[in-house]
């Protein structure tokens, strides 16, 4: 009997086509339950990774083994006349088909159910922006050294961001050079591949700042949102956590309890009494 036949005869290609639909359910529902309690990335990897571990290991079980009346036996010791392989074929084959008509109905709801509503909301609003980009702020005091101090405001509040799940933020490194840039807001959008744009000016005078920021889409190049904030020197940490909100809530992202604030501290990074009045 050639390798094909056996293969067929064992069922192993019916496991194989069982197992794959099984595991990417398990895949897709643990991608929808995971994040909802809150859970590591980790853990999704790791899931995932030992669901598809377990393929070749249930390829080789069918081959290896056969499930009789008697129990499980390796298919060496089980005699032809008494194989059950054929019976549990069909049993497959209607198993396979259970799971066909199970994974297509969770593919129809889940794609035109369920994004219904995001879709009809999306043409009000328009799409949904789940990536943004914070450019250099500009410095607007009179003395030049403080554009140390508007970089280091920049670099913390993408720190704020980038603690906020479901939200891509560039890092520092990548949107400095950015700095007075002659492009439009959709060109500097599509180089960095986010939807959006955070930009302002930060201008400190004696112990107080004004920092003001301005949300933009840079899908359209408009303005979707702008506010200023004047605050005690002392306030800045508050105050980034508080621009971070404000920008989450114009982009309709609110922040859950697992986005903890990881911020160091901005007095580590420029010393106060180091910094001219």
């Amino acid at each position: 009997m050639s390798l094909v036949a056996e293969l067929k005869r064992r069922n192993v290609f019916r496991v194989g086509v069982a197992y794959a639909i099984v595991a990417w359910l398990l895949i897709e529902v643990a991608s929808v339950l995971l994040p909802t309690f809150d859970a590591p990335d980790w853990v999704m990897k790791a899931f995932s990774s030992l669901v598809i571990l377990g393929f070749p290991l249930a390829v080789i079980l069918a081959w290896a083994f056969e499930l009789t009346p008697e129990g499980i036996k390796r298919e060496s010791d089980v005699d032809s006349d008494e194989s059950t392989t054929r019976t549990r074929g069909r049993k497959l084959d209607f198993a396979i088909i259970g799971l066909l008509a199970v994974a297509l109905i969770y593919v129809v709801v889940d794609n035109y159910v369920l994004e219904a509503e995001p879709e009809q909301a999306s043409v009000a609003r328009g799409k949904p922006i789940r990536s943004l980009a914070v450019l250099p702020l500009e410095n607007l005091s009179s003395d030049p050294e403080q554009t140390y101090f508007a970089d280091a405001t920049s670099n913390e509040l993408i720190r704020e961001l980038m603690t906020i799940r479901d939200l891509r933020v560039p890092a520092w490194t990548t949107v400095r050079g950015y700095r007075d840039t002659p492009k439009s807001a959709r060109e500097v959008a599509d180089e960095l591949g986010v939807a959006a744009l955070v930009e302002g000016t930060v201008y400190r005078e004696g112990n107080r700042i004004r920092i003001t920021v301005q949300l933009i889409d840079g899908r359209e190049d408009r303005h979707i949102w702008v506010e200023s904030f004047d605050r005690d020197f002392k306030q800045l940490l508050s105050l980034q956590r508080e621009i971070a909100r404000e920008v989450a809530n114009a982009i309709d992202i609110q922040p859950t309890a697992r986005n903890k604030t990881i911020s160091l501290q901005l007095s580590e990074l420029i010393p106060v009494h180091s910094m001219p009045i």
